[in-house]
């Protein structure tokens, strides 16, 4: 981080899980989610768009109940929604606070995208897939998001990484790192969160989760929902490639 424009040496991460499951009850996922808030995390991902907007609205209610006030809560819409239930699906939970609102609709509906942020006011954030340059660019430029999601297995890495950042902030529009995969990924998004501004959070996936083992530190050392990175050169990693060559 220190070579990319060492900023503070701190990452703020979010923990991402929620997801839907067989026979899962509400009562499931608030036990999921404050446990981790009390592992030291203060924001949290949540899936919606697999059930009903009235369902989905009680699952929601009821991890703010259980998060209480202070907690962030980013709602993942995996593109579920049309336009119109998009609205309705936010404006049935603005009251709880919600921090983010992912992916609500496809990128095919960019400009229906823009118009959740500036006419209804909805916290959009994407797109964690998206790796075309011109795309990202785009949703820059048009303010079709609130919060730009880049993932650096995506997009190109650091460097590619560290120019969307930039672009990011000549429009003062913040950034949030996605990562699913392995532990690799995620260093590399630390570092990027710890050297630039406009960075605002990097998830931390609670699910999908390669060679988490390796970390060179542990959930204990996340504190109020930030990490120190370790004083180590490179990433911060040293591979057991006997354990890689079992995931890949």
């Amino acid at each position: 981080y220190q070579l990319l424009g060492g900023r503070t040496g701190e990452v703020n991460l979010y923990a991402s899980g929620g997801l839907y499951g067989e026979n899962k009850s509400t009562d499931d996922l608030t036990t999921e989610l404050s446990g981790y808030v009390k592992a030291g995390f203060e924001c949290v991902k949540m899936k919606v768009g697999g059930m009903e907007i009235k369902e989905d609205t009680k699952r929601v209610r009821s991890v703010r109940d259980a998060l209480g006030p202070d907690i962030g809560i980013i709602l993942d819409g995996v593109y579920s929604y049309t336009t119109e239930d998009a609205v309705r699906m936010f404006d049935s939970v603005r009251d709880f606070k919600i921090s983010a609102f992912q992916s609500p609709i496809t990128l095919s509906e960019g400009e229906k995208m823009a118009n959740l942020v500036n006419e209804h006011n909805i916290p959009v954030m994407g797109i964690e897939a998206e790796y075309r340059d011109e795309i990202l660019m785009t949703l820059i430029n048009s303010g079709s998001v609130s919060i730009l999601q880049i993932a650096l297995v995506a997009c190109g890495g650091l460097s590619a990484g560290l120019r969307l950042c930039n672009k990011a902030a000549n429009y003062d529009l913040p950034c949030s790192l996605e990562v699913s995969s392995t532990a690799v990924a995620e260093l590399a998004a630390f570092h990027l969160a710890a050297a630039h501004p406009s960075v605002l959070n990097v998830e931390f996936h609670m699910v999908h989760q390669v060679m988490f083992d390796q970390f060179p530190f542990s959930l204990d050392d996340i504190q109020g929902g930030l990490l120190r990175l370790p004083d180590k050169p490179g990433l911060g990693i040293t591979l057991q490639y006997d354990k890689v060559e079992q995931v890949i």
